[in-house]
């Protein structure tokens, strides 16, 4: 039984994937927002479910790489995906920096930081028209020379297949056997609330809850 998911997932996605020609330009581009909020699902499960680091700027870093890649092609003209490879790298320094000044403290800087730099990043390209074209969005040349976005869907989904392995470090037998340490007095949110909803139902919930919150 524990196998039956993962045999569903992968008929499903072969069907899809066999069948994926006869979706029309709506439902073609339902699959693909689809799988980018699969992948930065993905990725947020790696970051919360394995690390237990509580992120707010998924969205953000998106955005950043998104607007650098395609600003650097207008700009200098370079292949689209040698912008896209760029702006992967601009988000790698950018989370790192901000890693590097919120988890030297304890407590919830990285989501009170991160939160704020979405925030930041929402005003700054709603704003700055003569750059990112404010909520227009900004139009570059396409990734492939065809019209149809069949090309653009097996690529967004061979994307997602390479975000396998983040869930697979997120839960099962290597999470539990390789989950890092966190720091003292910084649990992560999971944690907290499965033993707060342990001691909720107990008859000494109201005398237990500091005790309860001090040991987690």
């Amino acid at each position: 039984m524990r196998g039956l998911p993962t045999a569903v997932l992968l008929i499903v996605a072969g069907f899809v994937l066999a069948y994926a020609h006869t979706f029309n330009s709506y439902w073609m581009h339902v699959a693909i927002i689809a799988i980018f909020y699969g992948i930065l699902t993905a990725s947020w499960s790696l970051l919360a479910g394995y690390a237990g680091l509580f992120s707010l700027g998924h969205m953000a870093f998106a955005s950043v790489g998104g607007y650098s890649s395609a600003l650097l092609v207008q700009w200098s003209g370079i292949p689209v995906p040698l912008g896209m490879a760029v702006g992967v790298a601009v988000c790698c320094v950018l989370g790192g920096w901000i890693g590097w000044v919120c988890l030297r403290m304890t407590g919830p800087y990285l989501a009170i930081f991160t939160l704020a730099f979405s925030e930041i990043v929402r005003i700054t390209v709603s704003t700055e028209d003569q750059v990112t074209r404010g909520m227009t969005g900004l139009h570059t040349v396409p990734l492939f020379g065809s019209a149809s976005r069949l090309p653009y869907f097996y690529t967004a989904f061979g994307l997602l297949a390479c975000c396998i392995p983040a869930g697979a470090c997120s839960s099962g037998r290597f999470a539990r056997t390789n989950r890092p340490r966190r720091r003292p007095g910084w649990p992560s949110p999971a944690f907290v609330f499965s033993c707060s909803r342990s001691r909720a139902g107990s008859p000494d919930w109201p005398e237990r809850s500091s005790r309860t919150t001090t040991s987690c």
